[in-house]
């Protein structure tokens, strides 16, 4: 097997580019701003379009990172190639432009990596970011359920103290009402005493 000796200045202006950051920033979960406090359906959406958002931008990022390495690598193969041919020396021609392949193999073969590194990464973010959405839908979903059950004990506590209240009043109002019929019946008893008082001393004289 032949071994070939790769310039490094070809390597290196092949794989630069290949090895720059094919990482797009992650950015949070958009925030629903409105006037109004945004619901648990509104703030789930806006979560999912995040993901979305970050997972089509990162793999975006990624292509234009390979297509660029892919630009470059082809680039310097071709100038590579071009000032191999120029060579007088037969042994010192074949030599080049198999460096130059060569360079070119690596360098495809390292972009390629990069490329399905990051789309591998990019998608894992995704998923994880998903279950995130999912998981605050069913959290967020049970602290509705508990407000829920908590504000109808609240109710159902306030019609208790206006049913409590409405006895006391109604209870109230029966004693009012006995002691107003006790103080007639007193009233009109004094007076059928007045009266046969009355009719007594008449009757005596």
């Amino acid at each position: 097997m032949k071994k070939y000796f790769i310039p490094t200045i070809i390597l290196g202006a092949i794989l630069f580019p290949a090895f720059t950051s094919a990482e797009s920033t992650t950015t949070p979960p958009v925030i629903v701003t409105t006037s109004t406090i945004p619901t648990s359906a509104q703030i789930f959406t806006a979560c999912q379009q995040a993901s979305i958002e970050n997972r089509d931008t990162s793999i975006s990022s990624a292509r234009n990172t390979y297509n660029a390495a892919m630009a470059t690598a082809l680039t310097t193969r071709k100038d590579a190639e071009k000032s191999a041919v120029a060579l007088t020396d037969e042994v010192a021609k074949k030599t080049a432009i198999n460096n130059a392949s060569m360079a070119y193999k690596i360098a495809v073969k390292a972009a390629q990596e990069i490329l399905t590194k990051a789309r591998k990464e990019t998608l894992t973010n995704f998923e994880k970011d998903t279950l995130g959405c999912r998981q605050y839908k069913k959290d967020n979903k049970k602290v509705e359920v508990e407000k829920k059950i908590a504000e109808k004990k609240e109710i159902n506590n306030e019609k208790k103290n206006e049913i409590k209240a409405l006895q006391v009043e109604e209870k109230v109002a029966i004693e009012a009402k006995k002691a107003e019929i006790k103080t007639l019946r007193e009233s009109f008893k004094e007076k059928m005493n007045t009266l046969r008082s009355f009719f007594s001393r008449k009757s005596d004289n």
